[in-house]
């Protein structure tokens, strides 16, 4: 039994980061697929900046979401989304100690 406990704790878990993934993808920052998405209809002087600025548009993101408020909007929409998606907060919490095995 503590086998199938874990096992649903750690898929909760890995469920969130899949979702954190796929969010953080979709983002339309130069680099990522979801500017790849807005590309076609972006005017060229746009795309010439994008371009300029891909190298570190991704860096730039991680960065801000260091900021607390950004941080913590950013998480509260992917907890919504695993939530509509019928997993508990608790199963994640529970997945994510489980997945820290060697801190005991």
């Amino acid at each position: 039994m503590a086998l199938y406990a874990a096992t649903i704790f750690v898929s909760a878990f890995l469920l969130f980061l899949q979702v954190t993934a796929a969010v953080l993808n979709v983002l339309p920052v130069p680099g990522l697929d979801g500017f790849g998405i807005i590309e076609p209809y972006l005017p060229r002087s746009w795309l010439m900046r994008a371009a300029r600025v891909a190298p570190y548009a991704i860096l730039i993101l991680f960065a801000l979401l260091w900021i607390p408020v950004i941080n913590q909007g950013f998480f509260t929409v992917i907890i919504d989304i695993v939530t509509f998606l019928g997993v508990p907060t608790g199963l994640i919490g529970s997945g994510y100690q489980l997945f820290r095995f060697w801190l005991g």
